[in-house]
């Protein structure tokens, strides 16, 4: 069997998002790896945040068109990702940074060469755009290639050209994986990307029927808001082969 790793979703376990509180769960919970998203101020501060603006009751501001300070007015538990990769760096998290937005790529790089955090990262949310920009600026990072939906939503040959083509592109590009909707994850794809020895990372997995699957399929990661349900049921599949 091969062992699958858990990669806990930002805002696991009913968490806030990308907030302390879920860097503090990750800190006790000890997944394999962190999930963060990440977007850049219009001062060049990244911050960790999903959606491209911060909202309280009455306004919302764009966090690309607007200073830290500004939004931390509507937001003032804003974490910038310098603070995170601190707290991730004292607790020994390893962190998967969802670039959320293009722009930001070279905000982020900056912030991982001062936190001196390039072999305790990886990317994701990357095409090919900013997979050949990260992997020029910061060689040494390692990334993800995100296949989105609409590649992998087929079936018969046109499903198994894509994922050649993914898994070469992948191989390519010096991405050290894939990153898919589970909703398109098939045998397939699993087993055509271990024969080529690249690792497939997959996203979010929170009904115990699906990661019952999942694991016995042997994918290489799953994203999941249950870190506790998926540890139960890996320690039962362990368990079964001892």
């Amino acid at each position: 069997m091969i062992h699958t790793i858990v990669t806990l979703h930002s805002g696991a376990l009913d968490k806030t998002p990308n907030s302390q509180e879920y860097l503090d769960l990750a800190a006790e919970m000890k997944p394999d790896v962190v999930e963060v998203d990440v977007r850049c101020t219009s001062d060049g501060i990244v911050v960790l945040h999903h959606d491209p603006d911060v909202k309280d009751t009455a306004q919302s501001l764009v966090i690309a068109e607007n200073s830290l300070r500004e939004l931390k007015v509507l937001s003032q538990d804003l974490l910038t990702l310098s603070e995170a990769m601190i707290f991730c760096k004292k607790h020994k998290l390893f962190m998967n940074l969802d670039l959320k937005e293009s722009n930001a790529a070279d905000a982020v790089i900056r912030v991982i060469k001062e936190q001196d955090m390039a072999r305790d990262i990886l990317f994701s949310g990357c095409g090919k755009k900013e997979i050949l920009h990260i992997r020029k600026n910061l060689p040494e990072a390692r990334v993800l290639l995100n296949v989105e939906d609409d590649e992998l939503n087929c079936d018969g040959s046109q499903y198994s050209d894509a994922v050649v083509r993914n898994v070469y592109n992948a191989s390519e590009w010096g991405c050290c994986g894939l990153n898919i909707n589970h909703q398109y994850c098939k045998n397939e794809l699993v087993n055509y990307a271990r024969t080529r020895s690249l690792p497939l990372m997959i996203w979010t997995v929170d009904d115990e029927e699906k990661l019952r699957h999942f694991i016995s399929l042997g994918v290489y990661s799953i994203t999941t808001n249950r870190i506790d349900l998926f540890h139960m049921i890996q320690q039962e599949f362990e368990e079964k082969i001892r």
